[in-house]
């Protein structure tokens, strides 16, 4: 079975390690992300400044942190 992959045009931080996700088929939602903020992968991001440092990726069009 198929999967469409969406690409990100646009977030907004709405609240702590949460934000709204606009994407390229005009679909927006909003992730709440603290649940996965744990462990040696996700850990870092459960830094409230750290978190905020989201951008997109000016190539594949997904979120990423530095």
């Amino acid at each position: 079975m198929p999967h469409n992959i969406y690409k990100v045009t646009d977030f907004e931080l709405v609240a702590p390690f949460t934000l709204r996700i606009r994407f390229d088929d005009d679909s927006q939602r909003t992730v709440n992300f603290e649940p996965v903020l744990a462990g040696e992968i996700y850990g870092a991001l459960n830094d409230p400044e750290f978190f905020r440092q989201v951008r997109i990726d000016p190539e594949i069009r997904t979120l990423v942190w530095p």
